[in-house]
């Protein structure tokens, strides 16, 4: 996938950004160019090379239909998560991992409706705050709103889907 300066893109690890410039690097005899994303809500400047795109999975912001559709998932009902921690936990990590709004979605969904529940350990904080990060970073850049804003939003409508 080829994209140009200004280009709203989501690295599945940084978060969300925008391409402020297209660099080219030597090393050794080769010539490679890179994408030069800033970051905003982690205050980084992250470099993809072009040619490893689609190996990174660096993919362009959602659209409405897809935010859209993420709202939809964090006021659904929730689904019981697996009572072992290791397993829960893993299958936590990988959901986040993807970048896949829906799946982080659904673990914000998840790990809110049980901590209304019990109480959290320790790990499953880090993860659904990690995982509203997430998915404030992007919703921030889709929308042009500040990322304490759009988590703040998240919140509210994940808390908003466990009280229906």
């Amino acid at each position: 996938m080829q994209f140009q300066v200004g280009a709203k893109v989501l690295h599945p690890i940084y978060g969300a950004g925008r391409i402020t410039a297209i660099h080219e690097k030597q090393f050794r005899q080769q010539i490679d160019r890179y994408y030069v994303i800033q970051v905003p809500t982690q205050r980084i400047t992250v470099m993809v090379p072009v040619h490893k795109v689609d190996d990174v999975g660096l993919r362009p912001i959602s659209g409405a239909a897809a935010l859209q559709e993420m709202w939809h998932v964090l006021e659904s009902k929730s689904i019981e998560l697996c009572s072992d921690w290791k397993l829960r936990q893993s299958h936590i990590s990988e959901k986040i991992r993807t970048g896949d709004i829906l799946q982080i979605a659904q673990t914000i969904r998840d790990l809110t409706a049980r901590r209304r529940e019990q109480r959290l350990s320790q790990t499953d904080r880090e993860l659904l705050e990690k995982a509203e990060a997430f998915l404030a970073s992007e919703l921030a850049v889709a929308q042009d709103m500040g990322s304490e804003e759009a988590r703040a939003l998240i919140r509210t409508r994940a808390l908003a889907g466990q009280s229906a």
